[in-house]
């Protein structure tokens, strides 16, 4: 799968932060674990009741307990939503 496919397929997962980001978080997950990424799950649920999930990844053969892993992935999953104003700033 190509760069743009992956973009074209986060855009199409909701993922302002009124909604649980699980969906953009497991999507994450399914290409991590395709490339033989380990990935680690740590999920919360927020002021407002809604799940929110955390995701550590690290490349293949590192341990995510280690704070001593030489790479590891981490990233915001949520986004703000769309205000019809912005357009007015620019």
């Amino acid at each position: 799968m190509t760069v743009v496919e992956h973009l074209e397929n986060l855009i199409r997962i909701p993922s302002v932060s009124s909604v649980s980001n699980r969906p953009i978080v497991e999507y994450a997950v399914q290409v991590l674990q395709g490339a033989h990424w380990g990935t680690r799950l740590m999920t919360h649920v927020d002021a407002s009741g809604l799940e929110k999930v955390n995701m550590v990844a690290a490349a293949h053969g590192q341990n995510l307990e280690d704070p001593e892993a030489d790479l590891v992935f981490v990233c915001h999953t949520d986004t703000v939503p769309y205000a019809a104003d912005w357009e007015s700033t620019l």
